[in-house]
């Protein structure tokens, strides 16, 4: 479970960079596949003031299907991007949301567990600069997990290094609707214990998120990379009784190799 659960911690940790490169590497409109692992140390869940490391594995791959059009898998998200022009990308985005087991933490015990979710919607992309991206990004649960939506408004800065070294820095807004915060922030009156009340949150800003990426290649087809990153809960989200420290960093470190 836990393993799932940081593969997904993985896949969202790597969108802002993963979209810088996958840009560079379709250019050409061959596909590409990386294949690799790594390790990584994460919260135990969203809010937990305890952390967990393990080896996580790491896959990618794209393809343009016509010039301008190109479907992807980076971890556990895929979609369609349109390149309207040089600067402005549309497209559909899906992306699990593995689920949450009580026994994660001492602090979930007696809580429901909550079903893994399927979540589709819009994403649009603006090169502002070479260097600089802006992207948003709304996704609805299909699947009746948590039966409500979230939405990210980030941007993002790649600075070459070296032709072999590419630095990414990236940050974003997330909302979520009282659907998806009240699943998984909120406390049902049938749970609530001594050190846990009932609470029932609003819709609101979850959580702002930062983090900077390092990517180095080391011949044509290894790369390594590296992460380090956090969440900052807040609003309602911040203030749940599950949430023992608002603060979420996140290490990752991994290698890949590009057939």
């Amino acid at each position: 479970m836990r393993s799932l659960l940081t593969f997904a911690a993985l896949a969202t940790m790597l969108t802002g960079v993963a979209s810088a490169q996958s840009r560079a590497e379709t250019s050409s409109g061959q596909p590409t596949l990386s294949i690799g692992g790594g390790m990584i140390i994460k919260p135990d869940y969203s809010g937990a003031d305890t952390y967990d490391s393990m080896a996580i594995p790491v896959i990618s791959a794209s393809k343009e299907l016509t010039p301008g059009n190109t479907v992807y898998l980076r971890g556990l998200q895929a979609g369609l991007d349109h390149e309207v022009n040089s600067q402005l990308t549309v497209g559909a985005l899906v992306n699990y949301r593995f689920e949450r087991d009580s026994s994660d933490s001492e602090q979930l015990t007696g809580m429901a567990d909550v079903d893994g979710a399927i979540e589709l919607g819009p994403k649009v992309r603006y090169q502002l600069t070479p260097q600089i991206g802006l992207e948003g990004t709304a996704l609805f649960d299909i699947s009746d997990a948590h039966e409500g939506f979230t939405a990210r408004a980030g941007a993002d800065y790649t600075m070459p290094l070296s032709e072999v070294t590419m630095l990414t820095f990236a940050a974003g807004m997330n909302y979520g609707s009282e659907d998806y915060t009240r699943t998984y922030y909120g406390v049902p009156a049938a749970n609530a214990i001594s050190g846990r009340p009932a609470y029932s949150p609003d819709a609101g800003i979850t959580n702002l998120d930062a983090g900077v990426s390092l990517r180095h290649a080391l011949t044509d087809n290894w790369s390594l990379t590296g992460r380090v990153g956090a969440d900052y809960l807040m609003g309602d989200a911040a203030d749940s009784p599950l949430v023992e420290q608002e603060f979420q960093p996140t290490l990752m470190l991994g290698a890949a190799y590009r057939f």
